[in-house]
């Protein structure tokens, strides 16, 4: 719920709405976690629950929730920058997936089991959380692209010998967008679209899935044990707060078999649960449920 309203606050500066609201609403969530922690909780369902929450895990899961909360503050900065300014690099792109996937993760985690979570667990997660993190970006492709927004990195557009600016017309943003009028042959843009495709998006889903990868390894390894009826094990927890790298996976799967297009029409489809059908999720959840004695 809390990553719920974070992300509406930041979705209303991408829709071209009051960035400054969008800053003062999540300043106000940054102190709101501070106060919080404090015993002061704002009259607010979240902020209750969350205080509940932490009173249960005696306050283990504040920081990360605090620094959640940092990494959406910086997202608004990002998206509301005139020119348009993608990450600067991968690590950028791998560090903003951490700083919001892999911080709710390790925030659940922490609540699930009221332990920090360190060690081989913090490491699992961390992989998690940047391959959730990407897969999440590239699905959203499409979204971002309405809006004018592109999270393919600085690094890997000049690898591909172009700016952001040539990126949004290919990709079908402002003045001579794929569709749009254009000096240039339609089938000629298709083609330098699909380059950029090529040499962009197939790296940044290759690291996302390598991160899986590791991900899963760690998460293997780990210690098979609950505690109680109520709190979990923090390695079960562990195991219980990655579960979102199961529908990354499959995203990436059907990415990779759509030629790592991610505006094709099978990754946008609401029919083919936009990347994601629904049934191979429910399916993938209860093997990863029966495997990892996940509750």
């Amino acid at each position: 719920a809390l990553n719920a309203r974070l992300v509406d606050a930041v979705d209303r500066a991408h829709d071209g709405g009051d960035a400054g609201a969008a800053r003062l609403r999540l300043a106000w969530w940054r102190e709101a976690m501070a106060r919080i922690y404090d015993g002061r909780t704002p009259d607010d369902p979240v902020c209750r629950a969350i205080s509940v929450a932490l009173a249960a895990a005696g306050g283990n899961g504040i920081e990360h929730m605090s620094a959640l909360v940092e990494t959406r503050e910086r997202d608004v900065e990002q998206v509301t920058a005139s020119p348009l300014v993608p990450p600067a690099s991968v690590q950028a792109l791998v560090d903003y997936a951490d700083g919001t996937h892999g911080m709710l993760m390790r925030a659940t985690a922490e609540l699930t089991s009221g332990t920090a979570v360190s060690g081989e667990a913090n490491r699992a997660i961390t992989q998690a959380g940047i391959g959730a993190g990407i897969a999440t970006v590239l699905r959203g492709t499409a979204r971002h692209l309405g809006q004018g927004l592109l999270y393919v990195p600085s690094d890997v557009l000049q690898q591909a010998g172009m700016e952001a600016r040539d990126a949004k017309r290919l990709l079908g943003l402002g003045p001579g967008a794929v569709g749009a009028r254009s000096d240039e042959p339609k089938d000629k843009l298709d083609e330098q679209r699909r380059h950029l495709i090529a040499t962009a998006v197939r790296p940044l889903a290759e690291q996302a899935k390598n991160s899986l990868r590791l991900a899963d390894a760690r998460l293997a390894a780990l210690p098979r044990t609950t505690i109680g009826k109520e709190a979990l094990s923090p390695d079960a927890a562990a195991r219980a707060a990655c579960l979102p790298r199961v529908s990354a996976g499959i995203y990436l799967r059907k990415l990779e078999a759509c030629g790592y297009d991610p505006v094709h029409p099978n990754l946008l489809d609401p029919k083919r649960g936009v990347g994601v059908p629904r049934l191979e999720l429910q399916m993938r959840l209860a093997y990863r449920h029966l495997v990892d004695g996940v509750r």
